[in-house]
């Protein structure tokens, strides 16, 4: 029985890391530069091979996460 209880905390830890809990309020704009015009939407990347450009605007609506994979 002891065998089976080992791993039981991790999916509540996991339940609890997909709670968010400002879903439903309002976001606030946030300056950072000021030589940066409107947003994240105004702009856009190019693929991996560089082949083809993706416009921003393509996922307006839609959650996005930006991850930093740049090296140094």
């Amino acid at each position: 029985m002891r065998g089976r209880l080992k791993g039981t905390w991790i999916f509540p830890l996991l339940l609890a890391g997909l709670i968010q809990p400002n879903w439903g309020q309002e976001r606030t704009k946030v300056d950072c530069y000021d030589s940066v015009q409107g947003s994240v939407y105004n702009y856009g990347a190019l693929t991996l091979h560089g082949d083809e450009y993706v416009p921003f605007q393509k996922y307006a609506g839609k959650l996005l996460l930006f991850v930093n994979v740049a090296t140094y």
